[in-house]
């Protein structure tokens, strides 16, 4: 039998109360402030200057944790095709290294290739050579040789980073406007590994102004965008794992947050215009988001943050169908259909669905990305179907544009099921690290006082 002293218990109190301070500073992915899901989406944002400061590696693996590490046994973002084909390279002035998503570390990759080796395959943008650290997504065709799927991941991959930065004040772009042979070249990657992008990541020279949905423009008919309760942190930890879920309803607020965080606005703004949630290339914002529910088929209208009904009839069995026959989507509460507008000519993409888009993929993943990330903040579970969608604007993307009555010019890229989870309960991020501390702690002091009563009758008996 153990008895304590009131000054000893004051001491494992005070300890206890250090442990579970430092507990909510070793959790993964720093937030500011402490940042809702939805505050960090709308800080979002290009930066293309940078400071001449360094990142620590602790911030360097925060991103690269976020961009595409585990969370047990899950990563960070979800499977499109069959795999998880990136590589993530991460250069610097010193030399190359490559991110191992199973350890969360950085392994040399070569210290012959630096930043000034690859300074000159990103043409105009020469500012991307500022930044303190320069990632590369490599895509590896020995996992995977889809490309589109590949992309949309890699789409993922570069949402989870903007976000990551935004929480972080960093600074960061999506660039695929590089010379891909030359960098390839450069890095001396094989055959089968394709680079796709780089983001330079970096301190960037203005800091992050206070951002929010832009609620201005939300005359529609949708429910005023709320904040959830957790971070961007803490949705990466909670994206649920269970693929079935009930039949419930969602609610109009539940619709109205998944589409704003897919496609919508917010108050940060550039060249006088409004920034959107997630980035697109050439800064087009080519898609078109479709809901498909038990009610009907409507059409998302991001300008007014609304809704437009197109069919009074359920249609998630027959797109279900269409999707490799995988009718456990049509019991989904909704289904989210993200396609692009191939007549679309604002930057000359209007191609009439004919041409294939490497950086529409991207722009579609980042989408779904949002969809996930905001699925999870409500504690809805989130699937991403892929299957009969391998090929470009091919038959079964055919068969989903005649189901919702879409015109030619529409291509169905991706679908996204959402319903409510069987398991309603939030985990609190930081219960278990807290708890752990404590016993462990306790544990500690109590095996130091119990050999130091040793140690003590030892003395005594020598």
């Amino acid at each position: 039998m153990f008895c304590f002293s009131s000054k000893f218990l004051w001491y494992c109190f005070i300890v206890l109360l250090c442990s579970g301070f430092l507990s909510a500073h070793l959790i993964g992915l720093s937030s500011v402030s402490g940042l809702s899901l939805e505050e960090t989406m709308s800080r979002r944002m290009s930066s293309r200057s940078f400071t001449s400061q360094s990142l620590s590696d602790k911030q360097l693996l925060d991103v690269l944790w976020a961009a595409y590490g585990y969370v047990g046994n899950l990563r960070t973002v979800p499977k499109i095709g069959y795999g998880y084909p990136l590589v993530i390279l991460s250069i610097n002035s010193t030399g190359s290294y490559k991110y191992d998503p199973e350890n969360n570390v950085l392994s040399v990759n070569d210290l012959t290739i630096n930043k000034e080796i690859i300074s000159n395959d990103f043409g105009s943008n020469t500012w991307v050579n500022d930044a303190s650290v320069i990632l590369v997504l490599v895509w590896d065709q020995s996992v995977s040789n889809n490309q589109y799927f590949a992309s949309a991941q890699a789409g993922c991959v570069v949402q989870n980073v903007y976000l990551a930065a935004a929480s972080l004040n960093l600074g960061t772009c999506c660039v695929d406007a590089i010379d891909f042979q030359a960098l390839r070249n450069h890095l001396k990657l094989s055959a089968n590994m394709t680079p796709l992008l780089v983001m330079p990541l970096s301190y960037p020279r203005g800091s992050y102004s206070q951002a929010s949905p832009n609620y201005e423009i939300m005359t529609g008919n949708l429910p005023r965008v709320q904040y959830s309760s957790l971070s961007f942190e803490q949705a990466l930890r909670n994206i649920p794992t269970a693929q079935q879920s009930t039949v419930d309803s969602l609610t109009s607020l539940q619709l109205s947050q998944l589409l704003w965080a897919s496609y919508g606005y917010t108050s940060v703004t550039f060249d006088s215009s409004h920034h959107r949630t997630t980035p697109s290339a050439l800064g087009i914002y080519p898609l078109v988001i479709f809901v498909s529910n038990a009610t009907g088929l409507y059409r998302y209208e991001p300008d007014t943050h609304s809704v437009l009904e197109i069919l009074q009839m359920d249609k998630r069995s027959a797109i279900a169908d269409a999707l490799s026959g995988q009718q456990w989507a049509a019991n989904a509460s909704t289904l989210l259909l993200i396609t692009y507008d191939s007549s679309f000519n604002n930057g000359n993409t209007g191609d009439g669905g004919n041409l294939d888009h490497a950086n529409i993929e991207i722009d579609a993943g980042a989408v779904i990305q949002q969809i996930v990330l905001e699925a999870s903040a409500l504690n809805l579970r989130s699937d991403v179907l892929y299957q009969g969608l391998e090929n470009w604007n091919g038959a079964q993307a055919a068969v989903i544009r005649n189901t919702i009555g879409a015109s030619s010019s529409i291509v169905p890229l991706y679908v996204i099921s959402v319903g409510i989870a069987n398991h309603a309960t939030i985990p609190e991020i930081s219960t278990v690290p807290f708890l752990f501390l404590m016993i462990a702690t306790l544990a500690v002091i109590v095996s130091v006082k119990i050999l130091r009563k040793r140690i003590f009758r030892g003395l005594l008996h020598y």
